[in-house]
């Protein structure tokens, strides 16, 4: 799997198939650095039993969530990745710019998250 398609999983996991265990499963299993800060002040989740409690929060949401990337720059180097996405996320059919930054690690059962920061820009 490509660290574009790792990518994409998180996504489809928390906003199209809203399947909390397939969000989880984009993680780094053996990490308690894993790191997810959203683009709201109490979006910020450390660890795997936060991270799914912010997912829990996220796949649960009455809202209609969707995430538009407009530019994706994927950078690899041996066993890391990092990406720097920009686009839109749209709620309930308002949209509004967004940016992240994720860092990936290529394990033996492909690439999983090992953080994302994500921010709304003025």
């Amino acid at each position: 799997m490509t660290v574009a398609a790792a990518f994409a999983r998180l996504f489809e996991a928390a906003t199209e198939t809203r399947d909390l265990d397939a969000f989880m499963d984009v993680w780094l299993v053996d990490e308690p650095s894993v790191t997810m800060w959203g683009s709201d002040l109490g979006e910020r989740a450390v660890g795997h039993e936060a991270i799914r409690a912010l997912g829990e929060q996220i796949v649960t949401a009455k809202e209609e969530l969707r995430f538009v990337w407009d530019e994706l720059q994927i950078h690899e180097r041996g066993q890391l990745a990092w990406v720097n996405a920009s686009g839109a996320i749209e709620v309930d059919g308002t949209r509004r710019p967004y940016r992240l930054t994720a860092v990936l690690e290529r394990t033996f059962a492909g690439w999983r998250w090992h953080t994302f920061n994500g921010s709304i820009p003025d």
